[in-house]
């Protein structure tokens, strides 16, 4: 009897999840259809957690055994696995128009590729706010910029605005000249780089610790050393293991990395539970030499964190007429909250996008020739060095960094919701009336392939694009006559827009742009052709491999470890 009631059990289980499957898609469904643009339907939770992880292997069986479904045909693959957007660019919105929806058998998702909507949806901020129950995973550490909103979010902003700030910027621009510099040292003397991706994320890595905690390392990798658990971790060894192990720490949280059941974890579990509680101690002794420099009167140390605590302190003094109380600043765990998430997102999505800026490069030796020009009239016809003298008219490597970020953005999307609260959003010449509860996503591969927005060659990694030529002086040079582009708001969106732009877009702009005119000054970078290949075929290749990109934590190339590259000393007028 009890085995029969098993095997019923057994039974009923599937037909269970699938009867309460088809309600949700039967429920969803008939809300989107409300909505009057078209519907996708896929029979999964794209935000499930075991959707995410088996997807790659379950969907392309999955679509074919639902490919009879009328609405959903060949949709499966196509929409459900993460970071379809990716590769889909523009091509969904050229078929069904500015707006779609996504049904789900989670929620509903509204698709936008339109400017004007979504200016419209970052104007009215306070109707349309992020879904902070996905921004949750970035709050491992404690709340930050990213996880807050309302007046915690106008607290965070203050306080951590001005470590990004203009003073600032030339702090940045010196230590990426001088990590660029000796990153080059290694490369050039390299007759066949394969870790280029890594390489630059050493060099992030460096940049991120002299500027935010004013710790400054050597490039050379042969500082480095073999991390074994329970021996002392420096604060660039346990920045480093957090920051590669960041999906871990944000799946597992950093209490049970760190917590009374450590010894029982995996060793390299355990070693990055120890890495934790190190940058944690490190970060900790920072704020309080901070706040005893605060009262002993003496000027603060130049880097992020002391802005951070010196500005968050001014903000606890400040008196509020309004509700007869000091305003607060932020709190320590709210500081490690915002440290994180600053590394995290600077870290990773500048490294990754200096990986693409060099491996475009590679493949585009007539644009190197472009850079070099501009780079050699800076720095040697004028002699700026400086950031104030050099960064505003390096104008050609602004250009490639922005055009390298339209076509390959780390970051995939802005996603909005509308509350529990009906919405109405106008999107082309028609008003879309909301229901409560739907998330509201624009996709920046679309935004930044659209014809549209970017004409008929917009799949094309074109740094001219980017650059104005005006009338110059009979006695100035072309680069005098040169601006950067500005596109119309809504259509270039590497950092968003508005009150919500990210606050290091400064702080990226300065030290990719510084990054570039180092390493292309002197030198060019070629692919190394492989198996009999000419130098074009290897170029090609190397292209191939930019279009073999993904999301893993952020979007980025899959393998560029199998593009080798060389670096080749310029001709003295090359």
């Amino acid at each position: 009897m009890m085995g029969l009631s098993l095997w019923s059990a057994l039974f009923l289980l599937p037909i269970t999840y699938l009867a309460w499957l088809a309600h949700r898609l039967t429920t969803n469904y008939s809300i989107a259809r409300r909505v009057g643009v078209p519907v996708v339907v896929i029979p999964v939770d794209p935000e499930s957690p075991a959707w995410m992880l088996t997807s790659d292997y379950l969907g392309p069986f999955i679509d074919r055994v639902l490919s009879w479904i009328p609405f959903g045909s060949g949709s499966f693959t196509r929409y459900a696995h993460r970071g379809w957007d990716v590769h889909d660019r523009a091509k969904s919105f050229l078929e069904l128009g500015d707006a779609f929806i996504l049904v789900t058998a989670g929620k509903n998702w509204l698709y936008i590729c339109n400017a004007e909507t979504l200016t419209e949806l970052l104007q009215r901020r306070k109707e349309f706010e992020r879904p902070l129950e996905i921004m949750a995973v970035l709050d491992v550490f404690g709340p930050n910029l990213s996880t807050v909103e309302g007046k915690d979010w106008q607290r965070h902003r203050k306080a951590t605005g001005p470590p990004f700030g203009e003073p600032n910027m030339g702090l940045v621009w010196t230590e990426c000249i001088r990590q660029a510099t000796e990153m080059l040292d290694v490369w050039k003397v390299s007759p066949d780089i394969r870790q280029t991706g890594k390489d630059v994320r050493r060099f992030s890595l460096h940049v991120l610790s002299a500027t935010g905690f004013g710790k400054s390392y050597s490039f050379d990798r042969s500082t480095d050393e073999a991390l074994r658990e329970g021996g002392s971790l420096t604060y660039k060894d346990s920045l480093s293991l957090i920051l590669e192990n960041a999906i871990l720490i944000m799946l597992l949280g950093p209490n049970l990395l760190t917590g009374s059941l450590q010894r029982f974890l995996p060793k390299h579990w355990r070693l990055v539970g120890q890495a934790t509680n190190t940058f944690k101690k490190h970060i900790a002794e920072s704020i309080k030499e901070e706040k005893e420099l605060i009262a002993e009167g003496k000027a603060n140390r130049g880097n992020f964190i002391s802005a951070m605590v010196r500005a968050s302190e001014e903000e606890a003094r400040t008196f509020d007429a309004s509700t007869g109380r000091h305003l607060h600043g932020l709190t320590e765990t709210e500081i490690f909250g915002n440290i994180f998430v600053f590394n995290f997102a600077g870290h990773d999505s500048i490294a990754i996008t200096l990986t693409y800026v060099i491996t475009h490069l590679a493949a585009h030796p007539e644009i190197q020739d472009w850079l070099a020009a501009e780079i050699h009239h800076v720095f040697k016809d004028q002699g700026a060095t400086t950031y104030r003298d050099a960064f505003p008219k390096l104008k050609r490597c602004t250009a490639v960094v922005y055009e390298t970020l339209r076509t390959s953005t780390p970051f995939p999307a802005m996603v909005k919701t509308t509350g529990p609260e009906q919405r109405s959003l106008k999107v082309g010449d028609n008003t879309l009336h909301l229901p409560g509860g739907m998330n509201i996503i624009s996709t920046f591969p679309s935004m930044h392939s659209h014809p549209r927005y970017w004409g008929d060659d917009a799949e094309t990694w074109r740094p001219e694009r980017w650059i104005e030529t005006n009338e110059v002086s009979a006695k100035g040079s072309v680069f005098d006559g040169e601006t950067l582009h500005t596109p119309p708001r809504g259509v270039f969106m590497p950092w968003s827009e508005g009150d919500r732009a990210c606050p290091g877009k400064k702080f990226a702009q300065v030290e990719l742009t510084g990054a570039v005119s180092v390493l292309f000054a002197d030198y060019k970078v070629e692919p190394i052709p492989e198996n009999g290949e000419n130098m074009e075929s290897a170029r090609q290749r190397t292209m191939d491999m930019i279009k073999d990109s993904g999301m893993v934590l952020l979007v980025e190339m899959l393998h560029p470890e199998r593009v080798g590259l060389r670096w080749v000393k310029r001709k003295e007028r090359d």
